[in-house]
């Protein structure tokens, strides 16, 4: 049984693929919670982000938006129970309960009408020891080795800054390498691909071994 996750990153992807934490949405008791980053509202809106039409001012921690259902901005990211394939798509996402932060983070959240993914929040000094799901973005620039199926887990034991290929702009590109030495490309942050892609993958982090 997973634990319950009590905090998403809200990420934003410009039109050049970049992404943005644009904000947080967490429980406090029986509310939900959710307040921009204001720091990164600063960067993303040159960029084309607009704040949220349900979120239209651009609240910090100190003053969040606050409700005690899910706000639909997020709701509408969860699938209803009552579709045929609801069973089966949290069984691929690797979703274990119904909790609707665990099907955001699992699943991306992503919608082909915007450009919002989600992802867990998790502690600076986080030991790992609860395993970290995350989507992989970048799969385009992996050596050919690396070829999960959709939902198949990669062990990152480390991430290596390298250079970054001619064709890739983005300062926080990294290069995951999994126990049997294959390479995988993910973002720094552990973000979702853009909707108007394919699934890229999923990536999962772990504490190593005791003596490793």
């Amino acid at each position: 049984m997973s634990e319950q996750i009590d905090k998403v990153l809200v990420i934003w992807a410009d039109a050049d693929g970049h992404r943005h934490l644009i904000g947080d949405l967490w429980r406090e008791g029986e509310e939900f919670v959710f307040a921009y980053r204001r720091d990164a509202l600063e960067r993303a809106m040159p960029l084309g982000f607009h704040l949220l039409a349900e979120f239209p001012t651009a609240r910090g921690p100190d003053a969040p938006y606050r409700a005690p259902i899910l706000f639909p901005t997020f709701k509408q990211r969860i699938p209803q129970r009552g579709r045929a394939d609801y069973e089966d798509m949290l069984r691929g996402w690797g979703v274990e309960t119904e909790d609707p932060f665990e099907i955001l983070v699992k699943s991306g959240g992503i919608l082909h009408t915007d450009s919002l993914e989600f992802a867990e929040a998790r502690p600076d000094d986080d030991d790992l020891s609860r395993p970290l799901n995350f989507r992989l973005a970048g799969r385009r620039f992996a050596n050919d080795t690396v070829e999960p199926a959709p939902g198949q887990p990669l062990r990152l034991e480390r991430i290596l800054p390298i250079p970054r290929p001619p064709s890739d702009h983005r300062p926080n590109a990294r290069r995951a390498a999994d126990r049997m030495g294959a390479h995988a490309l993910h973002r720094a942050h552990r973000a979702a691909p853009r909707a108007r892609r394919p699934p890229q993958g999923h990536g999962r982090a772990e504490a190593p071994p005791s003596g490793a």
